[in-house]
């Protein structure tokens, strides 16, 4: 599975450089890759962006890889989830 998601990410950063871009889509797929600094990074300009889908942040399993972290607790009280 981790070359189908090298190969999204590589595609969603195309799409980026083209201005089509989703944030929350790059952070979706730096979790599923396990790169967890990556991940946080794309979270918080989905913050900075007030992103809707954050609201799904704590139920979307793909972020089940994040919870354990501190950084996922902050993010969540940051946007009033926690």
């Amino acid at each position: 599975m981790k070359g189908f998601w090298e190969k999204e990410l590589e595609r969603a950063l195309d799409l980026l450089k083209q201005g089509k871009g989703s944030s929350h889509r790059l952070a979706r797929l730096y979790t599923e890759l396990g790169n967890k600094d990556a991940a946080f990074a794309w979270l918080d300009k989905c913050v900075a962006e007030r992103n809707s889908l954050l609201i799904f942040l704590r139920t979307d399993p793909v972020f089940d890889r994040l919870r354990g972290d501190p950084r996922f607790q902050v993010l969540l009280q940051r946007i009033g989830l926690g």
